[in-house]
């Protein structure tokens, strides 16, 4: 088993990592974050910091020009693009 990596105290984009969280059931590591925008704690898995996620969930992290788009939370789903498709044509 390779050795975890210790992210405690790293900053990624607007989350702080707090601490370990211990083990995921599918494998992996999980952590303990704080969201600067919104002041939640989250658990994310290692996998999820690593690959680049900055703020603890979708809406959080949606741009002001976005908001009117995230109402419900779904406008990056595969669903949201086909109806937005149909109401375009």
């Amino acid at each position: 088993m390779p050795a975890r990596v210790n992210y405690e105290g790293r900053v990624f984009g607007s989350l702080k990592v707090l601490s370990y969280a211990g083990r995921h059931p599918k494998g992996g590591s999980t952590w303990l974050c704080k969201c600067a925008v919104c002041d939640s704690e989250v658990v994310l898995k290692a996998q999820a910091l690593y690959n680049g996620q900055q703020t603890c969930s979708v809406r959080c992290g949606i741009p002001r020009s976005n908001k009117k788009r995230a109402k419900h939370g779904m406008w990056q789903s595969v669903e949201y693009h086909t109806w937005h498709g149909m109401k375009m044509r």
